[in-house]
């Protein structure tokens, strides 16, 4: 398992083809993805979750205001690489 919470704020979805073509290709081995996308300009929180290549997302509502506004992510696979998941989450970043 590895868990990545950087403080940004996203501009695409990581997990997206055309956002990170590796983490696309590599998306046989996450067994399950999770988390909460910050994505900038937008007030409100994203979930989602994926299994394999099976994936649902949607706004959940409002950032509350004593809560951090960061993107975190959770994934679960074979043999996952922690730097290169974290360069491609990082690369879907606002600059």
């Amino acid at each position: 398992m590895i868990a990545i919470d950087p403080p940004v704020r996203l501009l695409i979805f990581p997990l997206h083809p055309t956002g990170r073509p590796h983490m696309h290709q590599r998306r046989m081995d996450l067994l399950r993805t999770k988390g909460i996308m910050h994505f900038g300009g937008d007030d409100q929180r994203f979930a989602f979750q994926a299994v394999h290549m099976i994936a649902d997302g949607d706004y959940i509502g409002p950032w509350k205001a004593r809560d951090p506004r960061q993107s975190r992510i959770v994934f679960i696979g074979r043999e996952l690489n922690r730097p290169e998941l974290r360069r491609g989450f990082e690369a879907c970043a606002e600059t």
